[in-house]
């Protein structure tokens, strides 16, 4: 049998058709490729004109409160302002839905508009602010997304810090918009109080009153773990927490009171003074024993009297003793101590109750203070000092006032009712002076302090 040997191809024209085949692939991909970039086209923003909008305004709002922002309307090619611009502001829902019209306006010649809006009580926590303006050189479009929720400031409290098992803990909340202040109005409020071991015994939700208020009441049962229980209230995520103690408590039974004949004694002074205890129904605690402690601080505390008697059929312990002579570290070099009162008085009951008192205890009957009026003297100036006298329980006290300055010759002032006075002077550059200022009242208290005042120079006293 005959074969017919196979024809060669020719070298060219085989690159010939390769050439072809590449040339239409090549015509397809500028096809779509064309395509493709008209849809990509279609999605980016065209500016037909020259007019550019500029919103300048906060992202989160609030509902049921007012609102602004700052639109500036501007040629976008040379910068220019346009006035009588027409600028419309509506808040659009973030997930669909209809527009609301907040404000129209028009901007002004510095092509600037402060627009005021009040975002409605029931808008969307998410929603988009539009801002669109429009005039003869164009119009513009601005979508800016915002969130409109309220945060709240919350207080709580309890009608007292203390209760026994059995008794009811009365819990009150007040919440306020952080924004405004605004009552916290038909909002959901939750209580949750948790025991010393965490446990939740107590959970309620309620709605705040008009202004804002909550309230529940848990009364807590008769057995019970004794500790600090942790009450807390929160409005969505924000939350306030307080701690009270449940434990059993004595009530007092009497009430006890100490009085002394001074306001205020000097060192080595006789101290008269009267305990007097009563029940609160009204009856004095009769035949009680009364115990009378006085200490001064030192180191540490140290009790110089005690003092032991019995309350009379009224009630009433009368005491005196006499105060030490030196208050060792007690301030009294600079110009008072103090002098502490423990007084306890128990019942035929054998119930006790204390009270205590402070007295003040002075180096003098009078307290002299002075201050430059700038702090420090300027030399070469008139400079006023300011001298203000005083009793040691700290009431004003009216003196006659004799002011020397470096040995001189005395100055008389007089303090006023309210024991203050006014001193000039001049002092020298680079001198330190020396005031000695002598007070008397018109019962015939005095005391005497010498204080001693820095000059300083500086260009201001020139």
């Amino acid at each position: 049998m005959y074969t017919q040997p196979p024809v060669a191809t020719s070298p060219i024209r085989a690159d010939k058709r390769r050439l072809g085949i590449a040339l239409y692939a090549l015509v397809i991909l500028t096809v779509v490729a064309g395509f493709a970039a008209l849809g990509w086209m279609d999605t980016l923003p065209q500016r037909v004109d020259d007019q550019q909008t500029i919103v300048i305004g906060p992202t989160r709002l609030a509902p049921d409160s007012d609102g602004a922002v700052r639109v500036v309307v501007q040629n976008f090619g040379t910068g220019q302002p346009i006035a009588g611009a027409q600028v419309k502001v509506r808040l659009k829902p973030a997930a669909g839905g209809r527009a609301t019209t907040l404000f129209e306006g028009e901007s002004d010649e510095s092509g600037s508009l402060p627009v005021r809006f009040h975002i409605p009580a029931d808008a969307p926590a998410e929603a988009t602010l539009v801002v669109e303006t429009r005039s003869d050189v164009g119009h513009d479009r601005v979508e800016q997304p915002v969130t409109i929720e309220r945060d709240y400031r919350l207080l709580l409290t309890t009608d007292k810090p203390l209760y026994q098992p059995g008794q009811t803990i009365h819990i009150r909340a007040l919440a306020l918009s952080t924004f405004d202040l605004t009552p916290a109005r038909g909002a959901t409020v939750n209580f949750l109080v948790e025991d010393p071991k965490g446990n939740k015994v107590y959970r309620e939700s309620t709605t705040a009153s008009d202004f804002g208020v909550a309230a529940a009441d848990f009364t807590l049962a008769d057995l019970v773990n004794q500790g600090d229980y942790k009450i807390s209230v929160s409005i969505g995520d924000t939350r306030s927490e307080k701690t009270v103690e449940v434990r059993p408590y004595v009530l007092p039974k009497f009430g006890v009171e100490v009085s002394t004949d001074r306001s205020f004694y000097l060192p080595g002074q006789r101290v008269e003074g009267v305990v007097q205890a009563d029940y609160f129904f009204g009856k004095p605690v009769a035949e009680g024993e009364a115990h009378i402690v006085g200490s001064v601080w030192d180191v540490e505390r140290t009790v110089v009297v005690d003092l032991r008697g019995q309350t009379d059929e009224k009630g009433t312990y009368e005491f005196g003793f006499d105060l030490p002579e030196y208050f060792a570290g007690s301030g009294l070099e600079s110009g008072q101590a103090q002098f502490a009162l423990e007084v306890t008085v128990v019942d035929q009951t054998d119930h006790a109750e204390q009270t205590g008192l402070v007295l003040p205890v002075a180096a003098q009957p009078l307290v002299i203070e002075a201050v430059a009026e700038s702090g420090v003297l300027k030399p070469g100036v008139e400079n006023i000092i300011y001298i203000l006298t005083s009793y040691p329980d700290g009431r004003p006290a009216p003196t006659s006032l004799q002011v020397r300055v470096d040995g001189g010759e005395p100055t008389e002032l007089s303090g006023g009712e309210f024991g203050l006075a006014e001193f000039a002077f001049v002092p020298q550059t680079g001198h330190a002076h020396v005031l000695d200022i002598v007070a008397r009242d018109e019962s015939g208290l005095s005391a005497r302090r010498q204080i001693t005042f820095e000059a300083e120079y500086g260009e201001d006293s020139v």
